[in-house]
């Protein structure tokens, strides 16, 4: 069964698994703490990796010759960005927007950032050899900004598909993806980095080794979950 943000950290002035597990009361460790340091383990966990629990679809409307436009909330890295063609017919005739580097975007798109997010109208043909404003073909990240080149020349939703944290657990919204399916890496994590602020308990090696185990199969959960057709991964020797 399952078990939430409150099973884990205690109602307000009671216990929770962290206490329990540590031998402790509220008074040496208050919920507000415990709270915190599940919410800690579970946005280290998801800052690195790309995994279930950090997947995200969404989309954004372009603005006619504007350039730049605000990651989300939570944005760690983009994954894939489209938008259907102007005179499409089908919805299979999609445009794919390519992810470069900022240099290479400059590069591409030297005079860009003269259309932006500062001016609103287009300033003409850039001094650079800038083109005209036209569909984007790629895009980069820069600054929290989102950067479209070339820049849009008309107003359309892209489809965007990105990595980024989720929202801390609160007592009002307890549960999420994570507590459903991985909640014992949150004790286990959970319990590892209370014993860092001053919590010490002989098990810290056995709960350690168990988080870890519990972090590898979930990545090879993942992996598993990406692959069609063929063998999947697994740690199984041999």
């Amino acid at each position: 069964m399952a078990k939430t943000f409150i099973d884990l950290k205690g109602a307000p002035g009671q216990e929770g698994m962290l206490h329990r597990w540590l031998g402790i009361t509220v008074n040496e460790l208050d919920n507000v703490s415990a709270g915190e340091i599940v919410n800690v383990v579970m946005r280290d966990f998801c800052r690195p990796g790309e995994s279930r629990f950090t997947e995200r679809s969404d989309t954004f409307r372009t603005k006619l010759s504007i350039r730049d436009y605000d990651t989300p909330e939570g944005w760690s890295k983009p994954r894939s960005f489209w938008y259907q063609a102007a005179n499409a017919t089908t919805d299979s005739e999609v445009t794919f927007i390519e992810y470069v580097d900022k240099d290479t975007f400059d590069n591409t798109f030297p005079a860009s950032g003269l259309f932006g997010s500062t001016f609103q109208q287009p300033m003409g043909q850039g001094a650079f050899g800038e083109t005209d404003l036209g569909e984007p073909l790629i895009y980069t990240v820069w600054a929290d900004k989102i950067m479209l080149g070339p820049v849009p020349n008309r107003v359309f939703t892209v489809y965007r598909n990105w990595w980024g944290l989720p929202d801390d657990l609160t007592d009002a919204n307890p549960e999420n993806e994570f507590t459903k399916q991985a909640w014992d890496y949150l004790l286990y994590a959970a319990l590892v980095e209370a014993t860092k602020w001053g919590f010490e308990d002989s098990r810290v090696g056995l709960w350690m080794e168990k988080a870890e185990k519990i972090r590898q199969n979930l990545e090879i959960e993942d992996a598993r979950s990406r692959t069609t057709a063929r063998q999947p991964v697994s740690d199984y020797p041999g």
